[in-house]
């Protein structure tokens, strides 16, 4: 067990289990691992100043002269997200569902964006909005995504029918080769860009089709109401799910500003040296000597880390390959809930818009109502706040407050909402279970 200038490595504090990330997914495994087994010590480093990965609560300005908390970071749980659910009922933290009320704009196959009301179109609204041709293109391929979705192997998605093939293809790619009009293929990049965060040429078909069939289905990605991922937001915000969880786990097992550099393992001796940079002092170094790690931060992040002996090749090329969406969030706060009074319901999805080529995107990509659950009203999406004046007029221009957050820039857990995999590279995704053993 040696460093790579061949001195030895002194611990300065030795634990049981040391895990690398102090979001929801790291806390979590250390609660769980407490819960079970509460003679182990548990130890947490986190690179950040704060827990909460990319969940990131905020005070703004509000409406009468107050302030008020929002989620800069994610914010939703939808109803199939079990797991989540029941750690927000353990720590007492409530939900509330997603403001829907009212008209939805819709704009992608052409510019003109229009309206429509419940969850989703339907049939007759699309009818109204596009031509036989288009509907029918829909029609036939939809089924097709439908049926893809539900054959996918979630536990290795290389056993997947025809996998290696779906994989070659990007989103893009396979929505060329099977629609024949703008409409769908813009269907298929706006539901990329929200859900994942990235276009479609980004991103393997296959990738998208396990992601969607871990969420249930296409819609859930996209819905906010019924098994919608967007259907409920949490009281206070999110950022306290880590919070509480660390507050579960003890603070001071919690250690805040500490970056893992190096693993080294050491078969002979079944221990795992970790070398850790001080954050808020970076001429200091702390050694961590661990039975077992745990890493609970993104995989392109895992990438940075030197690991000796050297990965396998799979493991390698999953963390090289797997990078983060690049949507920008934003929240505006206003005196009122201007668009309610207007009969919308503040929920936005545009693709496509102004472009003369399929799938080119304007700036926008989906905005919600933000307005908490004390009703200091808000607008949230990913978006250029001054695209929005063309669906609800000028008042939007004229906010209380305002903050917008390129998740890109974020150190130690940068993107937004999540990773993705392009083209190529599922194979090495099968892997993401399997553990790097001593």
């Amino acid at each position: 067990m040696h460093s790579t200038n061949s001195m030895p490595l002194k611990a300065d504090e030795k634990c049981d289990i040391l895990i690398v990330g102090g979001g929801i997914a790291g806390l979590t495994t250390a609660r769980e691992i407490k819960r079970h087994e509460p003679g182990l010590k548990v130890l947490v480093i986190e690179a950040k100043n704060r827990v909460g990965g990319r969940t990131n609560t905020i005070e703004l300005k509000t409406a009468g002269n107050t302030t008020d908390k929002f989620d800069l970071g994610g914010q939703w749980v939808g109803i199939t997200q079990n797991y989540i659910i029941d750690t927000l009922k353990e720590l007492n933290l409530e939900m509330y569902e997603q403001y829907t009320d009212g008209k939805k704009w819709l704009q992608m196959g052409h510019e003109k964006p229009w309206t429509y009301e419940g969850s989703l179109p339907t049939a007759t609204d699309f009818y109204n909005q596009y031509s036989a041709f288009e509907m029918a293109d829909i029609m036939r391929v939809y089924p097709i995504i439908k049926k893809l979705v539900d054959s996918v192997d979630l536990q290795n998605p290389m056993n997947t029918p025809n996998a290696k093939q779906l994989d070659a293809l990007t989103v893009e790619e396979w929505a060329r080769q099977n629609g024949q009009t703008r409409f769908f293929q813009d269907l298929c990049e706006g539901s990329t860009m929200v859900a994942y965060g990235v276009r479609g040429m980004s991103m393997s078909m296959l990738y998208y089709l396990y992601y969607a069939k871990a969420a249930g289905s296409v819609d859930n990605l996209l819905e906010t109401t019924d098994t919608g991922a967007q259907r409920f937001r949490v009281k206070g915000g999110t950022l306290q799910i880590s919070q509480k969880l660390a507050a579960a786990v003890g603070n001071e097992n919690v250690r805040l500003n500490q970056a893992l550099l190096q693993l080294h393992m050491d078969e002979s001796a079944n221990t795992v040296t970790a070398v850790v940079q001080d954050i808020s002092n970076l001429k200091k170094i702390n050694i961590i000597c661990a039975k077992r790690v745990v890493m609970a931060i993104p995989p392109s992040e895992c990438g940075k880390i030197r690991f000796t002996p050297a990965l396998p090749f799979e493991k390698k090329m999953l963390f090289d390959g797997a990078p983060q969406g690049n949507l920008m969030k934003f929240i505006a706060t206003y005196e009122t809930t201007f668009w309610r009074t207007k009969g919308f319901s503040g929920e936005i999805m545009a693709c496509g818009g102004g472009g003369k080529s399929p799938g080119e995107l304007t700036p926008l990509v989906d905005v919600y109502d933000g307005t908490n659950h004390l009703g200091k009203p808000a607008i949230v999406g990913f978006v250029n706040n001054n695209d929005l004046a063309r669906y609800f007029g000028d008042e939007v221009l004229h906010p209380v407050d305002y903050i917008d957050k390129d998740w890109h820039e974020e150190p130690f857990s940068p993107g937004c909402p999540v990773a993705v995999i392009p083209a190529g590279n599922m194979g090495a995704f099968a892997h993401i279970r399997e553990p790097f053993a001593l």
